[in-house]
């Protein structure tokens, strides 16, 4: 789900991506300069998903989909 960065400036969230309304990518929000980044970009049937923080806020985990029965982990 949508998570806040430890220092309260970033908010990670999962969306449809710029190219394709189907497709599910990691999504940036800087509170501070209103600026929208889309921070991974998966290919094929791929779909992020499911970002969270480090306790620092210097790293940020999500999970790839890949198929029904496949996934990974990322940071």
């Amino acid at each position: 789900g949508p998570v806040w960065s430890p220092l309260g400036d970033v908010f990670a969230f999962t969306t449809a991506t710029a190219k394709s309304k189907s497709k599910r990518a990691i999504h940036l929000f800087h509170w501070k300069t209103g600026r929208l980044q889309q921070l991974t970009y998966p290919s094929g049937q791929q779909h992020d998903l499911d970002p969270s923080f480090s306790p620092d806020g210097r790293q940020l985990a999500f999970g790839r989909w890949l198929t029904n029965s496949t996934s990974e982990l990322h940071v």
